[in-house]
């Protein structure tokens, strides 16, 4: 019942945003504007994609400090990310968590993810920044917002540093906060296990070059990404747009967090469509802009499916095995064997 109620409002903004889309669709235009695209290009940007996954499984095993092997690291980050294109609830991560037991921890393998969230949370911003300010159309009230947003996560990224160098300092800070009165069931979390190994996630911050490595990495991804947007918009557009193309990923990246149905369906796609139409590509429910939506949200599902079904096979685990695994996940420091 409680996870039914955490979801509803997901399904309703899913909902409202789906209906919303066909209630302003002119099907007939839409039709043309798919008849007439050029997919040439898809196949480019699906490759693109393909390798961007590769170079955040490098990325990843990057941030594991070498602790899983190249091949493990890409089929299970593509198994996370079916997770969580098609589960509800970022069970993804969890999958990662649980997937590279025993060999990791429950915890160290969460750090990981947790620092990696934080390099693609300031990717995001700083495409955001870039395309904000060489697009005539944003309003001065969006660059605002996007260049107050930039230092107060490079803050955070610092904090983040300075707490990987002086764990001690983390320490003392938990120490204070679990001074106040806090209700039983909060004190009785194991956040002093949960914080050592957050700080062995941490740990390729204070390492230079394995902090240059996984820069580069979050570099090349993101880079990729952003050209095989830049290739997609080509399909059904005649001069594409690299700013818009960041646009559109910004706010791809920004709906992914919303607590949707599994897909997002009808909230991605409206991302997409304001994005477009704030880069000045017409009005959002334009068909192209439709088209353009459709096709870069089918193809990163399609990708998912393909690349996570092969990591399923690879890792020799059934899609309902993970589910039911997912659902009874328990945190351990250490692991004691993979209950696959």
């Amino acid at each position: 019942m409680n996870r039914w109620r955490i979801g509803l409002p997901g399904l309703l903004l899913s909902l409202l945003a789906t209906g919303a889309l066909v209630t302003q669709l002119d099907l007939d235009c839409l039709v043309l504007s798919l008849r007439t695209a050029e997919y040439g290009w898809l196949l480019p940007a699906f490759l693109l994609l393909l390798t961007g996954q590769m170079v955040r499984a490098l990325r990843w095993r990057a941030l594991l400090d070498g602790g899983l092997p190249v091949a493990r690291a890409f089929h299970i980050l593509n198994i996370s990310y079916l997770a969580n294109a098609f589960l509800p609830f970022r069970f993804g991560e969890l999958a990662r968590i649980w997937l590279v037991r025993p060999g990791l921890s429950s915890m160290r393998t969460a750090g990981s993810v947790v620092l990696e969230r934080l390099l693609d949370t300031l990717a995001v911003i700083m495409l955001l920044a870039a395309a904000l300010s060489v697009l005539p159309e944003a309003g001065d009230d969006y660059r605002q917002a996007a260049r107050f947003m930039l230092p107060l996560l490079l803050a955070l990224a610092l904090a983040f540093f300075l707490l990987a160098r002086r764990r001690s300092l983390a320490r003392r800070l938990l120490d204070l906060l679990l001074s106040f009165p806090w209700p039983g069931p909060v004190r009785r979390l194991p956040l002093g296990a949960w914080l050592e190994a957050l700080l062995d996630g941490l740990q390729p911050l204070t390492n230079p070059a394995l902090l240059f490595q996984v820069l580069a990495w979050t570099l090349a991804g993101w880079t990729l990404s952003l050209l095989a947007s830049f290739l997609m918009m080509l399909i059904f557009f005649e001069q594409a747009d690299l700013a818009v193309a960041a646009l559109s990923i910004v706010a791809a990246a920004l709906v992914i967090a919303l607590p949707a149905v599994p897909g997002n369906i009808g909230i991605y796609e409206w991302a997409i469509m304001l994005a477009l139409a704030a880069g000045g590509y017409g009005d959002p429910q334009d068909a192209p802009n439709v088209s353009l939506a459709i096709t870069i949200h089918a193809t990163n599902l399609l990708m998912y499916t393909l690349t996570g079904a092969w990591g399923l096979v690879r890792e020799q685990v059934t899609p309902v095995r993970l589910v039911r695994s997912l659902q009874q996940f328990k945190w351990r420091q250490e692991g004691h064997g993979n209950q696959k």
